[in-house]
């Protein structure tokens, strides 16, 4: 994928974080779960989705 950008885009910089996020959200074959669950226990979430984080769980003082 970033040799796509690279070799076609001269501003290749400016697309990187959206390259990666693409890498970190998409399922792995083998595992089937993605990279951002592997390490962080939970998805990332895009800039567009503007829901607030107490409607997604439960509050958990503890």
């Amino acid at each position: 994928m970033l040799q796509i950008f690279t070799s076609e885009h001269k501003h290749w910089d400016r697309v990187i974080g959206n390259i990666n996020f693409a890498l970190r959200t998409a399922p792995s074959a083998t595992t089937g779960i993605t990279p951002a669950m592997a390490t962080f226990l939970k998805e990332l979430r895009p800039f567009w989705d503007n829901r607030d984080v107490a409607y997604d769980a439960p509050f958990d003082p503890q």
